[in-house]
């Protein structure tokens, strides 16, 4: 195996569809709207910057989980979320923001 394909096979999974799935476990009527993943990296750390635009079925859906997103244990395995908000717009609109590093 050449070192790229070893690099790339010891990769821990996907962060962005582990979001997506964990988020979908918490919000099962919601419908994603949107979603985008940028690539994120500091001195020490590697990860990716995440945005998810979701529909749900009511403003107060929204408001709710928006109002308990920084607490919420998000299990990413390969992956910590460092940093996670929600916001609730209008019409149950509900935009999720998120940091996620590997773990080492």
């Amino acid at each position: 195996m050449s070192g790229l394909a070893h690099r790339r096979a010891a990769r821990s999974p996907d962060a962005h569809r582990l979001l997506i799935r964990a988020i979908g476990e918490y919000l099962p009527d919601a419908t994603f709207a949107a979603t985008q993943s940028i690539p994120w990296a500091s001195a020490t750390f590697t990860g990716a910057r995440h945005r998810l635009d979701l529909v749900l079925p009511s403003i107060e859906a929204a408001t709710a989980f928006a109002a308990k997103a920084a607490e919420l244990d998000l299990p990413l395995r390969g992956h910590i979320v460092a940093d996670l908000v929600a916001t609730a717009g209008a019409d149950g609109c509900l935009t999720v923001e998120a940091l996620t590093i590997e773990d080492a």
